[in-house]
């Protein structure tokens, strides 16, 4: 391939992450909203104040790899993790504390509705204007030396077992009773796995941040800040993916398989083009020999344990991937950048090609671009870390 249609392709690319991406405005949002709700559970009065509570993101957002969706709405995992014991409390009595607690805090923000019940977590919806809904698990530490035993024998490191979290689900036969046998996760550990495989790249984007005086250490960096080629490419395969699934989500490869397997094949390339031609290659490749793709962090969790009972779900992974190889192929054989946005535009959606048409300054026509996307602005503190334990956030 022609190093000048890389380079063109590497420029389409980027424009196409600049408009499928999250802002640093929505992401100070999310911030202020985990904040405010880390507050409420510690104040005074709190019936889970002396638990020790700790609100943090999972998934994209802390990983940095959210997309926005089409009609600007913001859906946010979160963990609540609580300093209680599985021998001392049950799931549904964790669950019923915390949603307690979530209803006092829509009452005290004049929310329009009660935090909802799911099979994990509790909802809270905002109806401010903002089109924002989050998801709020209850977790507890994983105290279990036995199956931190088992982690360090597999090869999971002792600072990503440390962060491994046991949560609720009211579908188990235990959820009522006090039992041992609790879902086990570990997103925290899951965000250092993912930021170890970009490191290169990752260290290199933040010494910018930092000799600029932006922040003081590396460690206090958010993922989403810095924006690595491998976070850019899992942003596009998401952005794919949903195009290609619009009319049957359920049926489409999970994020975190596509996330890992990404992970597993990014060589830290510096270009986003040389990043996910190599991916696009290669991720296929890191799937074992028995269709298991490994939680890095839970060997004992297989990401795509449904594709053992639903062989669709399968083969939607293998048609997704081959339909990307070729839309990337074919965009590379393009010479202009307008037809190499054009043909990716075939494949993201007439709506976000519009934008990126009109962002780099081309004519559209208004049967390509039938919307443009616009999305609330809020005013925040800045903000540096996810972490609540910092007591000046907003």
């Amino acid at each position: 391939m022609p190093d000048n249609n890389l380079n063109t392709l590497d420029k389409v690319l980027e424009m196409y992450v600049e408009t499928l991406s999250v802002s640093d405005t929505q992401f100070d949002k999310v911030r202020d909203r985990c904040t405010s709700i880390w507050k409420w559970l510690a104040r005074e009065g709190s019936i889970l104040r002396d638990k020790n509570p700790e609100v943090y993101p999972q998934g994209s957002f802390l990983i940095g790899t959210a997309i926005h969706h089409e009609n600007g709405a913001l859906d946010v995992d979160l963990v609540c993790c609580l300093d209680f014991d599985k021998s001392n409390i049950s799931q549904k009595d964790l669950k019923e504390k915390l949603g307690k607690e979530l209803t006092e805090y829509a009452k005290a923000k004049n929310m329009k509705n009660k935090p909802e019940p799911k099979k994990r977590c509790w909802m809270l919806e905002y109806e401010d204007g903002t089109r924002f809904h989050i998801d709020i698990l209850p977790a507890i530490p994983d105290k279990d030396a036995g199956y931190k035993k088992y982690l360090l024998e597999s090869g999971v490191t002792d600072a990503l077992s440390r962060t491994a979290i046991c949560i609720t689900d009211d579908t188990l036969a235990n959820y009522p009773r006090i039992d041992n046998q609790w879902l086990r996760s570990n997103p925290k550990g899951y965000a250092l796995w993912f930021k170890e495989k970009m490191k290169v790249s990752f260290e290199r984007g933040a010494r910018s941040l930092l000799e600029r005086q932006l922040y003081n250490a590396m460690e206090e960096i958010p993922m989403h800040k810095v924006k690595t080629p491998l976070q850019k490419a899992v942003q596009i395969l998401k952005w794919h993916r949903d195009v290609m699934f619009e009319k049957n989500p359920d049926k489409r490869p999970i994020s975190c398989v596509v996330s890992t397997l990404a992970a597993h094949s990014y060589q830290n390339e510096s270009r986003l083009v040389d990043a996910i031609l190599r991916i696009a290659d290669e991720m296929d490749k890191y799937i074992g020999k028995d269709g298991d793709v490994k939680n890095p962090v839970r060997p004992d969790e297989n990401f795509a344990d449904k594709w053992k009972t639903d062989a669709t779900l399968k083969d939607n992974f293998d048609k997704w991937l081959e339909e990307f190889r070729r839309d990337l192929k074919e965009a590379a054989s393009k010479t202009s950048e307008r037809e190499m946005i054009e043909v990716l535009g075939m494949s993201m959606g007439k709506t976000v090609m519009g934008r990126v048409l009109e962002n780099s300054g081309y004519q559209v026509k208004s049967q390509v671009a039938p919307t443009i996307l616009t999305y609330p602005e809020v005013k925040v503190s800045p903000t540096k870390q996810w972490s609540t334990d910092d007591k000046s956030s907003a």
